[in-house]
């Protein structure tokens, strides 16, 4: 914590001296008017900040495969500077998966999961940057294949969201499973991981949040529409709320928390996190 409040301030002072030792210049120096010099600072500084971001994709880009490579190991991460890294793993059983579709009037077997050409997660990196987080998935094929893919992307703080509901978790989605055909005439339902920026009453700052849920919306014999969703865990990506939510989740070691539902054959799933 020390540490990156440091960083964070240690960068704020080169950045506001380097601001000053400009405006100097260009006052006293080079003889403009302190009304110039004020608005050549300001737009020296968004220009610094606009730099930044571009530097950043692009460091970030070539230092880490195309998002449609196939990959067969992990990889490092990027070497960029960030705040905090979390590695996040997430298993379940496959007759879990096939009860809970069933109960929602779905058509569902392990066969049909094996050969839907849908991908699993392997394991999921975050990268806590100060405005945003990127997000780095390694998935594996949900068929015998054993095939491995890699994607990433970024989830910048442009909306703070205060509860579960429907659009917002789909529009904050990075990996579903779906279990039925696109094109299947009962409806659809499928599983969906959404990382979600959310600020609650007491905290200081945005907290992401990894939030697992099921979609489904079918079409009865009446023709008429129906959706539902149900949120099957939400995890906090912030030390201290993970460490008072036992015994709900299970502090391994430093840094590193753990939950499961169920247990020997009455197994349903299981999810681990870890912060470096």
């Amino acid at each position: 914590m020390l540490r990156r409040w440091w960083i964070r301030w240690r960068y704020l002072a080169v950045l506001l001296a380097a601001l000053l030792a400009l405006a100097g210049f260009l006052r006293f120096q080079a003889g403009w008017t302190w009304d110039s010099t004020v608005t050549a600072v300001i737009l020296v500084f968004f220009a610094y900040q606009f730099v930044v971001v571009v530097i950043d994709e692009r460091i970030a880009r070539s230092t880490w495969p195309h998002a449609s490579a196939f990959q067969t190991e992990d990889l490092p991460p990027p070497h960029v500077a960030v705040l905090r890294i979390w590695t996040f793993y997430f298993r379940f059983s496959v007759p879990w998966i096939v009860r809970v579709v069933s109960q929602r009037g779905f058509p569902y077997s392990r066969q049909t999961l094996e050969s839907s050409g849908s991908w699993l997660i392997d394991s999921i990196k975050i990268e806590e940057f100060a405005f945003k987080a990127r997000i780095h998935q390694w998935m594996v094929a949900a068929d015998s294949s054993q095939r491995r893919h890699y994607d990433w992307s970024d989830h910048p703080q442009r909306w703070l969201s205060s509860k579960s509901d429907r659009d917002g978790l789909i529009s904050d989605g990075v990996w579903s499973l779906e279990f039925l055909d696109p094109l299947h005439p009962s409806g659809s339902c499928r599983l969906v991981l959404t990382a979600q920026w959310r600020r609650e009453a007491d905290a200081r700052r945005p907290c992401l949040h990894l939030i697992l849920w099921l979609d489904w919306w079918r079409i009865p014999d009446d023709g008429k529409s129906e959706e539902g969703h149900e949120v099957i865990f939400e995890i906090p990506l912030d030390p201290a709320v993970l460490d008072k939510a036992a015994p709900t989740v299970e502090s391994e070691e430093s840094n590193a928390w753990s939950t499961k539902r169920g247990e020997g054959a009455d197994w349903e799933w299981r999810w681990h996190l870890s912060l470096r």
